[in-house]
Parts: structure tokens; C-alpha cells; sequence
């Protein structure tokens, strides 16, 4: 009887502790529920509206780098693997842009001012040299030219005769004429000197360089009309204070001119470097 007392008793208790506990879950479910279940769809709605607007306004609106840059740093994966016929592009890009450097390098002669100022086409001539040949401007495209115009009677000529003569035999090597000359050609042009005058006069200095003088009445009758003389091709390039010294590039093209003497070797250098002439000087 009490036995049957005693398990009536923990029925009923085990049927109240199980009544709490379902009212218990229905209870936190009524709490959580309504917080939860609306929040959720509506961030998971906010999230997607905003991630579509960044991903149309990302850029511009967050994007600190250059336009041109942005695009490049922003990439998507997707676009990072279409880079790879973009470097192949490139380097053929690079190409071409070297051909069209060198093309543009093609100097248009027809169109070209002939004169005696930087940029100018460098005005032709014609002189005879100490050997009797004859030497044309022109002929010498392909090399630059430096040509310096002095006169015997010249005292800051004379002074920097040297200073010409060590930066021709460093550049060209050990002076055989105008063949000799294959990296740049220095021309010394003599005023009103033949080769009579001009040829003791350099000896005595120690002096040997392409120089181009005046022709003597005999080799003036046997000589073309077109061949100059040395006082009409000063007049030409108006030297009319001595030294002058007119730089010309490969293409013919005058590309700096110095008026009076070089004063040392390191200013003949810096000059060179306009005609593409790098010269160093040894130190002797």
C-alpha cells in the first residue's frame, strides 16, 4: 500500500518537473524568437543592399589612388587572370614604341631649316685640308663634327689648340687624317691661312688634326667653282669672334655653339655630351 502511495507521489512529481520544462522552453522561446527572427532576415537584407551599392560605388567613393592606378590595385580575381595576355601585350606595346622612336629619329631633310643656330640644320660647305682634299660638310653625316674656327694670329685659339687636339686623340684614337676620325670629327678651319702658313705654324705647336685652310691661286684655278673659301664660310656662320666652335650631331643638326675659347677640358666635355660624346679626359 505505501509502495503504491510512493510511486503515485513520484509520478506526479516527475509529471510536474516535466510540465515546468516544457512551459519553461515555450516561455524562452516567446523571449527569444521575436528579437531574433525578424533581426535576422532584415541584417541579412541590409547586408546584401549594401554589399550590391559597394560594389557599384566602391571605387570612386573609397578609392584614395590615382584613377589609373585604382583599377589596377581593385582588381577582381577574375580580371587578376586576364593580366597574363596583358604582359604579352605590353611587351609587344614596347616594341613597337622603340620602332616608332627610332623612326622618329629619320631626320626630314627636305623640311629642315638650314642655318646656324641651335636645331639648325648645319649650313654646307666646302674647304680643301692640308693633304688638298676636299672636305664636305655634309659628307660627314653619321658622325658628329665639331668645327672650330680660328686664325693664326688668335692668341686664346692657339691656347686651346691642345685642349681640342687631346680630346681628338682620346676620342679617335692616334691622328690618320679625316679616316682616322671614326668616332667624331674635329675640323679646324683657318681664316685666310693656306696650307703654306698653316702647316709650320701647327708643327711648331705640336698640333696635327684635321684642319681645312685657304686654297692658293693655284689650286683655286684647278678647283670647282662650289669649293669656298675659308673668309666666305666665316661669314657664313658669322665667327666673327674667334675661336667659335659649332657642335654638330650625327644627323647634321647644330646642337650647341661656344663663343671664345674653352677654358679647360671639363668644359670641352660637358659640351661634347650635347653631340652625344662622352668624353672623360686622362689625366696625363
Amino acid at each position: 500500500m505505501h509502495y503504491f502511495k510512493l510511486l503515485k507521489v513520484i509520478s506526479i512529481v516527475i509529471l510536474c518537473c516535466f510540465s515546468f520544462s516544457i512551459a519553461q522552453d515555450e516561455s524562452s522561446a516567446s523571449l527569444v524568437t521575436p528579437v531574433l527572427d525578424p533581426a535576422l532576415p532584415s541584417q541579412e537584407t541590409t547586408v546584401n543592399q549594401i554589399g550590391s551599392q559597394a560594389a557599384q560605388e566602391e571605387k570612386p567613393a573609397r578609392s584614395f589612388l590615382p584613377q589609373g592606378l585604382a583599377g589596377i590595385f581593385q582588381q577582381k580575381p577574375k580580371q587578376a587572370t586576364q593580366a597574363q595576355p596583358t604582359q604579352a601585350s605590353a611587351a609587344a606595346s614596347q616594341q613597337q614604341t622603340q620602332a616608332a622612336t627610332q623612326a622618329s629619329q629619320t631626320v626630314d631633310y627636305a623640311n629642315l631649316k638650314e642655318g646656324i643656330e641651335q636645331g639648325n640644320l648645319a649650313s654646307d660647305f666646302r674647304l680643301l685640308n692640308m693633304e688638298g682634299q676636299t672636305v664636305q660638310l655634309a659628307s660627314l653625316r653619321g658622325r658628329p663634327v665639331i668645327i672650330n674656327f680660328w686664325g693664326l694670329n688668335c692668341p686664346p685659339c692657339i691656347e686651346e689648340l691642345p685642349i681640342l687636339q687631346k680630346a681628338d686623340r682620346e676620342i679617335n684614337g692616334q691622328y690618320r687624317g679625316l679616316t682616322g676620325s671614326t668616332n667624331a670629327y674635329f675640323l679646324l678651319v683657318a681664316l685666310k691661312s693656306n696650307t703654306e702658313e698653316t702647316k709650320p705654324f701647327l708643327d711648331d705647336l705640336g698640333i696635327q688634326m684635321n684642319t681645312l685652310i685657304e686654297a692658293t691661286i693655284d689650286q683655286a684655278s684647278n678647283l670647282p667653282y662650289d669649293i669656298h673659301d675659308t673668309e666666305s664660310v666665316f661669314r657664313k656662320y658669322r665667327a666673327f669672334g674667334l675661336p667659335t666652335t659649332f657642335l654638330v650631331d650625327s644627323t647634321g643638326i647644330i646642337q650647341s655653339k661656344r663663343i671664345g675659347a674653352f677654358v679647360n677640358e671639363e668644359e670641352l666635355a660637358h659640351y661634347l655630351k650635347s653631340v652625344g660624346v662622352n668624353w672623360q679626359p686622362i689625366n696625363n
